[in-house]
């Protein structure tokens, strides 16, 4: 599996080759007797030169992975539910109502286990709600996942 942080440097790789190339012309230019200030630098070397020191300051050549967007979901996913499925954490979760509508449960962990939380509920929100099959009011226990909540910071 090829991970984000194992990608090739490619900077380094082409300065790497750009030293190398320059210290080999610089040996031979002197070793001639030549100004090595300027070995031989025609302005189409010049061009050439500009023009893949461009390409490699643009990053296009950095290959994207389907892996790397399915890692950062599940590092996301895992933060959160570590984040969130501490008892006594203040959670909030965004619900919707209709189409364009949102609505915001807040309400307090209780419990939690691996794959769910019990969280107590502390304010519904401003419509009514069913989650996970119980009506959504205040002082109301839900199981959900903790993946759907988020910490409460402030006014969400």
């Amino acid at each position: 599996m090829h991970t984000f942080w194992a990608k090739p440097n490619l900077y380094e790789r082409a300065a790497a080759f750009f030293a190398q190339r320059l210290s080999s012309a610089h040996s031979s230019v002197t070793s001639q007797g030549l100004d090595p200030l300027h070995p031989g630098l025609t302005p189409w070397r010049a061009i050439l030169l500009s023009v893949l020191l461009a390409a490699c300051g643009t990053g296009a050549q950095v290959p994207v992975h389907e892996d790397d967007a399915t890692f950062a979901r599940s590092l996301a996913d895992t933060a959160t539910k570590a984040a969130v499925a501490k008892t006594g954490a203040r959670v909030c979760r965004e619900m919707q109502v209709g189409i364009a509508e949102r609505d915001w449960v807040r309400g307090v962990v209780v419990a939690a286990d691996g794959a769910a939380i019990d969280v107590r509920v502390d304010e519904p929100g401003r419509y009514a709600h069913t989650l996970n099959g119980v009506q959504v009011g205040k002082g109301a226990t839900i199981r959900d996942n903790p993946a759907a909540w988020i910490l409460c910071v402030g006014n969400p």
